[in-house]
């Protein structure tokens, strides 16, 4: 498998190049549980955006597993046309891989540990994009879907990819704060999808609009739902009890717009997670998801319509 996967590393010491290489190596070996076939390339770069920006076009279509913290990629997973078939692409900042590097005491401790976390999570973004394709090849594709499901298919399989990335690289979350930060982000969020919402309706009823209004409120609920997935992902790779993981924010998403869409998520990709990979046959796998969406759009203040395919925006207040 490691023969098969070239590494390039740049803006890096020869040195620090070579010990980088090592410990992709032998992190690739610990994830014999794990299917990283089509992973032909690791990319260590200064520019990751560049990066990635190099590596598609407007005929290679990628399908990108990221991994953010506070608005800044640390890796990319590029899914791009091979052959029949497809070849995935790891782009890594190479600030970031510095931190494999070091293993102390602290504050470099915690970096060590986080680094190796996210690493595995990108590991298993390959994994879950493999299964994918080897269960609905064409639609990995082409990506074609009308009417609602224009909008609320995507969404679902952001949901699903952050999800069960996290939820089987948990294990090597179990010291990390970073659910911790994902709650706090999620209750902000939360409250400031609320505020815009309010805001950009109110504006709409003047400017008529409608492409800016759902242009800017499908970002902030792509933000939102995404950010769930993270943290679900945890709560349920851990175990963790939301209360025990902060109970102010327990009592503000139980009191918000968003908790029925919060059950419904835990549900809809639990069990998602009981038939995978084996029973999934279609992208239907992400019906009831999806369909989970349409009622946080409601709950935003815009109804998703449908005719014949052609998906319309009805403005509602709450």
């Amino acid at each position: 498998m490691l023969a098969n996967i070239d590494v390039h590393v740049d803006g890096l010491t020869e040195v620090e190049s070579l010990i980088i290489l090592e410990n992709i190596q032998k992190l690739i070996k610990s994830y014999f549980n794990l299917d990283l076939r089509r992973l032909s390339k690791i990319i260590v770069t200064t520019d990751l955006d560049n990066e990635v920006k190099r590596l598609t076009n407007e005929l290679n279509k990628d399908f990108q597993g990221t991994y953010l913290s506070k608005n800044r990629s640390y890796a990319k997973v590029v899914i791009l046309p091979h052959s029949n078939d497809f070849e995935m692409v790891l782009v890594l900042r190479n600030d970031f891989v510095r931190c494999l590097n070091h293993k102390h005491d602290g504050e470099s401790l915690v970096l060590y540990e986080d680094a190796i976390h996210i690493f595995h999570h990108e590991m298993v973004h390959i994994h879950d994009n493999n299964k994918k394709i080897d269960a609905f090849p064409q639609e990995m594709r082409s990506h074609d879907y009308y009417g609602k499901r224009k909008i609320t298919y995507p969404l679902a399989m952001i949901c699903w990819s952050e999800y069960i990335c996290n939820y089987i690289s948990s294990e090597s979350a179990v010291h990390s704060d970073i659910p911790s930060i994902l709650f706090n982000s999620l209750i902000e969020n939360i409250h400031h999808l609320r505020e815009n919402a309010r805001n950009e309706i109110l504006a709409f009823r003047t400017n008529k609009d409608i492409d800016k209004l759902t242009k800017s409120l499908n970002l902030q609920i792509e933000a939102l739902v995404k950010n769930a997935a993270y943290l679900i992902g945890y709560v349920q790779g851990l175990n963790l009890n939301i209360e025990a993981l902060n109970d102010h924010n327990a009592v503000e998403l139980e009191k918000s717009f968003f908790f029925k869409t919060w059950q419904q998520m835990n549900t809809h990709l639990h069990n998602m997670r009981e038939l995978y990979p084996d029973a999934w046959v279609s992208v239907k796998v992400f019906e009831e998801l999806a369909h989970s969406f349409e009622f946080l759009y409601e709950r935003v203040g815009i109804k998703l319509l449908e005719d014949e395919g052609i998906i319309s925006f009805e403005v509602v207040l709450h």
